[in-house]
């Protein structure tokens, strides 16, 4: 994952007991589910965390091979960004749109 992509500020995430989240944009008024993989990924936006360590820390929970967990995060990242619920960051850390 890329340093300089931030969740979206005024987006809200709900965990659900399952370990899953659901996603809810204000601006679009839309819920968004999202697996608890997914959940592992998206509380890894804001914290500095590297591409690697984010799939390390799935390697851990899950039984898959080390290329299947990085291409599923590259593709949840990449529908984060499409969804809008990920944005590009300046280099000083404030999202930019």
């Amino acid at each position: 994952m890329p340093p300089q992509l931030r969740r979206k500020p005024d987006v809200m995430a709900e965990s659900l007991p399952d370990g899953s989240m659901v996603l809810f944009d204000p601006t679009d008024m839309m819920a968004y589910p999202i697996s608890a993989s997914g959940a592992v990924i998206w509380a890894s936006c804001d914290t500095g965390r590297t591409h690697s360590q984010i799939v390390d820390d799935l390697l851990s929970i899950y039984d898959a091979p080390r290329e299947t967990i990085e291409h599923d995060i590259e593709a949840f990242i990449a529908q984060l960004l499409g969804m809008g619920l990920l944005v590009p960051a300046s280099p000083n850390g404030v999202e930019t749109r």
